[in-house]
């Protein structure tokens, strides 16, 4: 059975690509919203990118942004309230912000104040890691370094696990060659519903350049739901090596009538008994693939403003064609020996929902796309890219 879990970003970074474009220069200052002092040190980056800088002693930064478009700024630093802003970027070759942050209440300190950090991590660290970053390849070359900022409240009664990061928790990605800054909103697993879900602001600075990370971060691109969004907002996901069809389910009729059958009667021919008995073993729902690949243009739609989304009632199954599962996934996930094969995904829609789409592969409003499958599997902090990566051409 296919297990879904929701998206584990938070983000709305959309762009719009202008030719003769020239790159603009966000420059500003950073400072208590209290007194007006700066802020020496405090982050500021365009949301799941490596785009960004860090407040000098005056509290002053600066950066360039490549695209045109409306950004997802994000300002934090300890002691503070972190601040997300939306930043229409234009034509203009300069932007300057005066950014001001509110200290940050005693919020968490209540939460955590009894809390002994290490025997949280002790109990909670291995399945906190597992769920944030991964149990696949990349994962084995990933640490935590901040674990020390890291909390954990487990509610019994509503065998409900959260957990709390008093500053961005920071991970050494070795397998791709990124640090991530991390600044964690929402994490909690509901092992009631069996469901986990995380949300928050990452930032990227590569650490290494060689050429065997481009060929793994490639491959990781490759293999991922961002890959697949690109290739569906350029009308290309066949050329890009997918395959995608509906999932259409239907009531199973044929057992509701061996069902109504069996409330009228009581005495069967053995005949029919056998067969009754094997009808009432199957699924109450029938499910089977639409014949046709899907194209992007019969999948997407333009609003009014220019948007793509898109939504199905049908759950949609993504095939990648020119990419291989990870073995690690056939052995934890589908407990097999098989061989690898091309990775299946699904994508389920919540009723009366309209996933917008961008170029750069994001898409809003993570809560309404649910992942199963193999990228349900992938999409963790091991496996991901930021935002401003660029693909390989072939």
């Amino acid at each position: 059975m296919c297990q879904f879990r929701k998206l584990s970003c938070l983000f709305l970074f959309i762009t719009f690509p202008v030719l003769g474009y020239t790159q603009v220069v966000l420059q500003g200052r950073i400072v208590n919203g209290e007194n007006d002092q700066p802020i020496a040190g405090a982050s500021i980056y365009l949301n799941n990118t490596s785009i960004g800088s860090s407040a000098d002693e005056f509290g002053k930064f600066s950066f360039s942004i490549k695209q045109p478009g409306n950004y997802e700024v994000v300002v934090s630093s300890v002691g503070f309230e972190p601040l997300v802003f939306i930043l229409q970027v234009g034509k203009n070759k300069l932007a300057k912000r005066l950014v001001k942050i509110k200290p940050a209440s005693n919020v968490l300190d209540e939460v955590v104040v009894e809390a002994d950090p290490g025997a949280g991590w002790r109990k909670w660290g291995r399945v906190f890691e597992e769920a944030f970053i991964g149990t696949g390849r990349n994962a084995r070359s990933c640490k935590i370094l901040n674990k020390e900022d890291i909390y954990f409240e487990y509610d019994k009664e509503r065998r409900l696990l959260q957990v709390f990061a008093r500053k961005p928790i920071t991970i050494e990605n070795k397998a791709l060659g990124y640090k991530i800054d991390y600044l964690l909103i929402d994490f909690h697993i509901d092992y009631r519903r069996k469901t986990h879900f995380y949300a928050g602001y990452p930032h990227f600075v590569k650490i290494d350049t060689g050429k065997k990370f481009e060929r793994r971060r490639e491959q990781a691109y490759k293999n991922s739901l961002m890959h697949f969004i690109r290739s569906l907002y350029k009308n290309n996901i066949i050329e890009e090596g997918f395959e995608a069809r509906y999932l259409i389910k239907s009531p199973n009729k044929e057992k509701s009538r061996v069902m109504q059958i069996d409330k009228e009667r009581k005495n069967y021919p053995d005949d029919s008994l056998s067969y009754y008995r094997k009808v009432m073993k199957q699924q109450d729902t029938l499910s089977y693939l639409s014949s046709d690949l899907l194209t992007a243009d019969s999948v997407i739609k333009v609003d009014d403003d220019g948007n793509k989304w898109f939504s199905s009632t049908h759950d949609l199954q993504i095939v990648g064609t020119e990419t291989k599962e990870e073995p690690l996934f056939v052995m934890q996930q589908l407990k097999t020996r098989r061989g690898v094969q091309h990775p299946i995904s699904m994508l389920h829609f919540k009723p009366g929902s309209r996933v917008v789409i961008d170029a750069n592969g994001t898409f809003y409003s993570p809560h309404d796309l649910l992942i199963g499958d193999y990228w349900g599997w992938a999409s963790r902090i091991a496996n991901m890219v930021p935002l401003d990566y660029e693909a390989v051409e072939d």
